[in-house]
């Protein structure tokens, strides 16, 4: 078997993350929202945690399924949207057919996606893709419905309960969207164009918006933590 030295975070499956989602099954067989832990640090805010992912979409299923098939389907339905998103992407950007649905089952099945199972990290990455769609859609229909998508997608790795991974998404498809703006693909477009960096602005708007649920509980909370960063 692999050494034991190189597993230490799959403890975070077991101790955290599963943990996390019997707490929301718990809640939601209560009717509530499950805003406080009671057992971890004699009570510790839940909510405020980005990690709790309290309010990611799939985790939906932990309200209306048992926790152990709720667990089951989120994985299954991590990888299916993976692929799907990754599928969308590459044939956004002019891949065959063959090869956007190859390209969406080596995202699906990649290091990052399957190491990350049943964690925040490989939730919060598999947007990505979407993302990156949302701005090529964006960028040659800046329409409400393609300012809606965009906005729907930069919030759900915040959502989904990684910052980090939201962060590193982030940048990724706002490069993209800088190079689409300074230098157009699609024959007849102009760079710098005025309608396409509005859209993309309001697009962040209303992903800040979406996030908002998640993002200022988890600030606030921050906040009263008291950290300081020390000087070197």
């Amino acid at each position: 078997g692999a050494p034991q030295e190189n597993l230490p975070q799959l403890i975070d499956i077991v101790a955290m993350f599963y943990p996390f989602r019997s707490l929301i099954g718990r809640a939601a067989d209560e009717g509530t929202l499950p805003l406080w832990n009671p057992y971890i640090m004699s009570g510790a805010p839940f909510q405020a945690n980005a990690q709790s992912a309290l309010f990611a979409p799939i985790n939906i299923l932990y309200y209306v399924l048992p926790l152990t098939i709720a667990w089951t389907a989120n994985l299954v339905i991590r990888m299916f949207l993976a692929a799907i998103f990754m599928t969308l992407f590459v044939r956004a950007i002019g891949g065959s057919a063959t090869g956007s649905i190859l390209s969406g089952i080596l995202f699906a099945l990649c290091g990052f996606t399957v190491q990350w199972q049943g964690m925040s990290n490989g939730e919060s990455g598999i947007w990505l893709p979407l993302m990156c769609y949302s701005i090529l859609r964006l960028h040659r229909e800046p329409s409400g419905k393609s300012i809606a998508i965009a906005g729907f997608a930069f919030a759900m790795p915040v959502l989904s309960g990684h910052p980090e991974t939201a962060a590193h998404s982030t940048a990724a498809a706002c490069a993209i969207a800088v190079a689409l703006w300074l230098s157009p693909v699609r024959c007849g477009a102009r760079p710098f164009e005025t309608r396409f960096a509005l859209a993309f602005v309001f697009a962040g708007f209303l992903a800040l918006g979406l996030a908002s649920v998640q993002m200022i509980p988890t600030l606030e909370w921050l906040g009263q933590l008291g950290l300081k960063i020390e000087e070197p």
